[in-house]
Parts: structure tokens; C-alpha cells; sequence
């Protein structure tokens, strides 16, 4: 089996040279191929194989999409020592997967998702920009070949895998970018962390101390009362009257009460109230 080795890219009727990145994956392995794409003065393409690298899945079980982002990361390598080899202008490399779900995790804050997906999302992104990834159909995707293997003898024939799919060879290319939907998976747990105030949580007797005098508590507890039953119309000159001072007294005995409800429930049924240090 021979494989070509010209790539065209010393011609003088080069006009421009890209390369294309795809990146597959399956339960077995993943896989990611690059090709170089040379676009001469005449309007002709010329494609060819340039790299292809390949991964056994771990033994332990993985998730198929954690599988293709293995495939994706496989390909930022492949692609940004090509580009580093050649010389290529990063606007001129393109990278291909058919999995929606890798999409929408480079797309995405990598801080979303969890270790696994955000370690490798991180460095995929500095290879190869997220604007650099574009949607391609699964059975146009010369990766797919080097995930699930292949016999040797129809390898020979397969054109996807030596030239890429046919589309890569015209004159413009429509570069696949749907609308990239949102996706849970592997997101991180969101975890709300709640305060309080231990202000908030002291009892109301404690306000009491803010007061010089009982009078004055007083006072402030019936203006308080007045506010609740007439609101808009709290006249604030109307002397107060004996009738209000009890009532408000009565108000202050309740509320200290209300902090020792063990000993009011031990009156209550009779028994002895506990001695306190």
C-alpha cells in the first residue's frame, strides 16, 4: 500500500494551504485525523492525508461523550504540532467533530463543568480556539474510520480516509456552526452557601437594652402599637394614656416570659423549676 507523499505545498500556483482536523470516538477507541487542503492560482484543491493518531479506551467504563472529548483533545495536539511543523497561520486551521455535546462544552465556561471535562476543555481551547470548531456529519467524518478500525484491504479503497469527505475539495466550503445547544452534562453541582445575621437570631427582650429607662421602652413600644392600628393616621402629639402604659407594660412582661418557657411550662404542670448556674 503506498501513500502519498507530495503534498503540493511548494508549488508556485499555491495560492493558499489550510488544514482540516477531524476527531471521533466509540466505546473501542478514538481517533483524530488532519489533512492538508492546498488551493492553487487556477481555482483547483488539492487534499490529501497528512497526520491520523489513534487511542485504545480505557479499560475502565467512560462515557461516549467523554470519550469524543478525548477524541477532540487528541486532535488539538495533532493540529497545533502540524501547526508549529508547517508554519501555519492559526486562521487557517479548522477542526471537525460530530458530536454536539464536545461542542457545547468548549463553547461553554470551563469552570462549569467537572474536573474531568474542564481539565481537558481547558487545553483543547488553547489549541485550537473555540471559533475554530465546526459541526460535521457523522458519515462524513473520516475519524469515525480510525475509532472502530478497519480491514487493510478496505482501507485501500476507502477515499474518505485518504482525501477526506468530498466537500473538502471544492472551491468554498459552508463551515457547519448550528445552533449549539445547552447541555447539563458533567456540570458541576451548584452549591448555595446561606448566612445569617446572629443579630437577627438574639430575642427581642434583647432590644430592651438600647433604652435608658422603662419609661422611655415604654414609650416606644406604644408608639409602635399606635403605628400598627392606625398606620397613616399615627398622630404622634396625642398624649399618652394610662390604659396604653399598661398595655405596654404587659407587652414587656410577655416577651421576658417568653425566655424562660421551660420554667413556665414546669409551673404550668406543677413541678419544681430547675436551678440554673
Amino acid at each position: 500500500m503506498g501513500i502519498p507523499r507530495w503534498l503540493n505545498t511548494v508549488s508556485t500556483q499555491m495560492e493558499n494551504i489550510e488544514v482540516h482536523g477531524f476527531s471521533d470516538a466509540s466505546m473501542k477507541a478514538y481517533a483524530a485525523v488532519a489533512y492538508i487542503r492546498v488551493k492553487r492560482k487556477d481555482g483547483s484543491v488539492f487534499t490529501n492525508l497528512l497526520a491520523a493518531r489513534t487511542r485504545v479506551a480505557p479499560l475502565r467504563t467512560v462515557s461516549l461523550p467523554r470519550l469524543e472529548l478525548c477524541g477532540a483533545l487528541l486532535l488539538a495536539r495533532l493540529v497545533k504540532q502540524i501547526e508549529n511543523a508547517m508554519r501555519i497561520p492559526t486562521s487557517n486551521i479548522y477542526a471537525w467533530t460530530d458530536s454536539s455535546i464536545v461542542l457545547a462544552w468548549l463553547s461553554g465556561d470551563p469552570h462549569r463543568w467537572k474536573t474531568f471535562v474542564a481539565n481537558r476543555v481547558v487545553e483543547i481551547v488553547e489549541n485550537v480556539n473555540t471559533h475554530r470548531w465546526f459541526h460535521v456529519a457523522s458519515e462524513e467524518n473520516p475519524a469515525d474510520i480510525g475509532s472502530r478500525g478497519m480491514l487493510l484491504a478496505d482501507l485501500k479503497q476507502k477515499e474518505l480516509w485518504w482525501t477526506g469527505p468530498k466537500w473538502l475539495c471544492k472551491k468554498e466550503i459552508i463551515y457547519s456552526k448550528p445552533g449549539i445547544t445547552e447541555t447539563e452534562l458533567e456540570m458541576k453541582p451548584i452549591k448555595l452557601n446561606t448566612y445569617h445575621n446572629a443579630e437577627e437570631l438574639k430575642p427581642l427582650t434583647a432590644r430592651f437594652e438600647d433604652f435608658d429607662t422603662l419609661p422611655e421602652l415604654l414609650k416606644t413600644i406604644i408608639y409602635c402599637k399606635r403605628f400598627l392600628r392606625y398606620k397613616s393616621n399615627l398622630s404622634t402629639n396625642k398624649e399618652i394614656t394610662t390604659q396604653e402604659l399598661e398595655e405596654a407594660l404587659i407587652t414587656c412582661i410577655k416577651l421576658v416570659q417568653q425566655e424562660f418557657k421551660e420554667e413556665r411550662d414546669r409551673l404550668r404542670d406543677k413541678k419544681q423549676v430547675r436551678k440554673k448556674k
